[in-house]
């Protein structure tokens, strides 16, 4: 598959169209992103947090990511009080740890705002 095709596919994955218009040309760079790493041979490396994994690994992560874990990633780069001075290996970093962390941080809203939710 050409890089254009993959990229076309992300964005599908990514409902791309649905991003706000103040958001797109980072979503943009995200979704070329997530195509480069998909795109890659399975055994080349991708560093993540600073480690060496296979772009196979990460590319199975990628796989699940959808518009909320990228509109995440974007509201968490806005909010970083602090440069940034590799973006593309912070924004590989931060689309990975996405899928891990979506979920946990919506739980941490309701139960912060409604702690009779929290398990016991």
């Amino acid at each position: 598959m050409s890089f254009s095709a993959l990229l076309e596919t992300v964005k599908a994955q990514i409902d791309f169209d649905c991003f706000d218009q103040k958001d797109v040309q980072q979503a943009e760079e995200i979704a070329m992103i997530i195509a480069e790493v998909l795109k890659l041979p399975d055994t080349a490396t991708v560093r993540i947090a600073g480690n060496a994994l296979t772009a196979e690994w990460v590319a199975e992560i990628y796989n699940r990511l959808c518009h909320e874990h990228v509109l995440h990633v974007i509201e968490n780069y806005e909010k970083a009080t602090y440069e940034i001075k590799h973006t593309k290996t912070y924004l590989r970093t931060a689309l990975y740890n996405a899928v891990f962390e979506l979920t946990g941080r919506v739980n941490n809203h309701v139960f912060a705002d409604m702690p009779q939710l929290a398990r016991k």
